[in-house]
């Protein structure tokens, strides 16, 4: 044989290329592959959280990487059941319990064992119907401005306007260090999903107890999770939150500004109906 008969094609090497990119993905992604980090000691960062910490600190308390949701309701809301929903899914995600803290020139994540939103109803049902929609974009632009505090509350808030007993807007507004589009999503379809069983059957829990979340990736695993569609957002890492949860659509609003002096106003709200149709118990 040989030496130009034993030289494999551009073909045959393009082939073998890609069966070993597969190959490497599929060992990657298999169930298992991230090993969730010990929590005998202090999480460290990523360092996406750490650029994201340090640009807080440059130009202070501000809400640039605010990431703000509006979800409009049409139907009899149970505000106990979306209440124990949202406490269920922070118990599920390690990541929306988390805050930081500095030790001296190290930043380390804090994961509270237990965390319990505070989720207010404000009750709008006073003004006309036009009058209504109104003051619930005025108020959520307004929430959506209010900067977090990266070491001392949640990084997670949540909100119920109530504008008649069968239609409330339900605003969320996270920090992004907590957070990417790809967990955006998944954040409403499990909350979707808890609600439902939730209002069928109070006290279920719908979604079992998630193996994989943001810390878990900061302690040296080179494992990642499965890519999402080309279009999400990362800050946290693909493996931040997981979810296998039926779909609801839930469309962003849009990111914030990268720096405090550009926080322009931003357009105004979208509160659409659910794909799923209306949240009914």
């Amino acid at each position: 044989m040989t030496a130009h008969e034993a030289a494999p094609t551009a073909s045959e090497m393009r082939d073998a290329l890609l069966r070993k990119l597969r190959g490497g993905k599929h060992d990657a992604f298999a169930a298992g592959a991230i090993a969730r980090a010990p929590r005998t000691g202090p999480v460290p960062a990523s360092s996406a959280q750490e650029r994201l910490w340090f640009l807080d600190e440059l130009y202070g308390a501000n809400a640039a990487y605010n990431v703000a949701f509006a979800v409009r309701l049409d139907g009899p809301l149970r505000l106990d059941v979306l209440r124990e929903s949202l406490d269920r899914l922070v118990a599920r995600h390690e990541a929306l319990r988390t805050r930081y803290t500095k030790r001296g020139e190290r930043l380390f994540q804090v994961i509270a064992p237990v965390l319990t939103l505070d989720v207010p109803c404000v009750d709008l049902s006073g003004f006309d119907e036009a009058g209504a929609e109104a003051e619930v974009r005025g108020r959520l632009a307004a929430e959506s401005r209010v900067p977090f505090s990266l070491t001392t509350e949640p990084l997670v808030r949540a909100r119920v306007y109530r504008t008649s007993a069968t239609r409330h807007h339900l605003f969320v507004n996270f920090h992004h260090s907590i957070t990417d589009g790809w967990s955006e999503g998944i954040f409403f379809r499990e909350l979707w999903t808890l609600y439902e069983a939730g209002g069928r059957r109070p006290g279920t829990h719908a979604c079992p107890t998630c193996p994989c979340s943001t810390p878990t990736t900061r302690c040296g695993s080179t494992a990642r999770a499965p890519p999402p569609t080309s279009n999400a957002r990362s800050a946290t890492g693909r493996t931040g939150w997981a979810g296998t949860c039926p779909s609801w659509t839930c469309p962003p609003t849009g990111r914030g500004p990268p720096s405090p002096a550009s926080a322009a106003p931003r357009s105004p709200w979208t509160c659409p109906r659910t794909s799923r149709g209306n949240w009914t118990s």
